[in-house]
């Protein structure tokens, strides 16, 4: 999805399990896409994708009530990693 509006359109048509939320994601950004995500479907789990690194940017993306993040650079094997164990309940 493009926007915050496209990608709750997309998650209840969708139903996902796990969804990655691009942080610069255009309109509200996606710290605030992710809270109202999880406020509307509290069972998907969020895996935030960022370019951020440093403190405090990933304290943010957790409390915001992502189950994980990575960072843009990360590789496929990587990024598998993330979802199968947020899937499976843990933080990443």
């Amino acid at each position: 999805a493009e926007s915050e509006e496209e990608s709750l359109i997309k998650d209840r048509e969708l139903k996902p399990d796990v969804v990655l939320m691009d942080v610069k994601m255009p309109g509200i950004g996606g710290l605030e896409a992710t809270r109202k995500l999880l406020r509307s479907h509290p069972d998907i789990k969020v895996v935030a994708v960022t370019v951020c690194e440093e403190d405090p940017f990933p304290t943010r993306l957790l409390q915001a009530g992502a189950a994980g993040y990575l960072t843009k650079g990360a590789g496929l094997p990587e990024m598998v990693q993330a979802i199968r164990l947020v899937f499976a309940g843990q933080r990443y």
